[in-house]
């Protein structure tokens, strides 16, 4: 029983397809996640309301 490691158990060959898209697809995930992150952090923990930055300029104001 020394020698025979995992009980035997032989794990399969995983083809290089799977493992490129598997490591692309997590890294994506991983950075639009930093990403959304990075935008909706300071909300979350209350830094900054929503409302504070929305994309609209003074122009706006004086219709």
């Amino acid at each position: 029983m020394v020698g025979n490691k995992y009980g035997g158990f032989v794990p399969p060959k995983v083809p290089f397809f799977h493992k490129f898209w598997s490591k692309a697809i997590g890294a994506s995930l991983f950075f639009w996640i930093m990403y959304r992150a990075k935008q909706d952090l300071p909300v979350v923990l209350k830094l900054r309301h929503p409302w504070d930055s929305h994309g609209h300029s003074k122009e706006h104001e004086s219709e």
